[in-house]
């Protein structure tokens, strides 16, 4: 699969920041493809190197909450700033994404409050926040239209392509070739 848009588009926020090192933890057949992108490649494996990073993070950005809370929590230093996105209820574990979506798991709860008592943590859920904010959410989709579409706001896209091209796209993807921009699909249509 490549790195995920998530994935990529959080060490590209990373970098405009100032960020000097970028860890990203995955899967080792996706190593090589970070690595691409100027950044230090991690096992899913904490304890492979939790004992080299811990407690020296500025900013962690956990996509895969509540997996590996307990080493994750470890890795922000005393002044950092640790961000939780919850993972999916029906996540594939072989698959390497995170699409925000409140799971039912007792563990899932048991972290939650852990990550309630820490300072400098935050947890960020999608479906919550669309939940609670709807009309601001709908709002900001508005101003985000009208400034795609008077071209204010640029996108870098490579393609857009039907749901019949992704096939093709993924098996580029798995490839390990950057692409210049995102593929689009379009949505689906009678």
């Amino acid at each position: 699969e490549g790195a995920t848009i998530e994935v990529q588009a959080l060490i590209q926020l990373a970098r405009a920041q100032g960020s000097r090192e970028i860890f990203v933890t995955a899967p080792s057949e996706h190593h090589e493809f970070l690595r691409k992108f100027g950044v230090a490649t991690l096992s899913e494996n904490p304890g492979e190197w939790l004992s080299f990073i811990a407690n020296t993070m500025d900013v962690v950005v956990d996509t895969c909450f509540p997996k590996n809370f307990s080493a994750i929590r470890n890795l922000v230093s005393t002044a950092g700033r640790l961000i939780c996105c919850p993972r999916p209820k029906q996540a594939d574990p072989n698959r390497w994404s995170c699409m925000p979506t409140v799971p039912s798991e007792l563990s899932y709860i048991f972290e939650r409050s852990q990550l309630s008592m820490m300072d400098r943590a935050t947890l960020f859920d999608y479906a919550e926040y669309v939940a609670e904010f709807r009309r601001e959410v709908f709002e900001d989709l508005d101003i985000l239209i009208t400034l795609l579409s008077t071209r204010k706001l640029r996108p870098n896209v490579d393609r857009i392509i039907t749901l019949q091209g992704i096939p093709n796209a993924y098996e580029e993807l798995k490839k390990n070739n950057p692409i210049p921009g995102a593929i689009i699909c379009e949505p689906w249509k009678k």
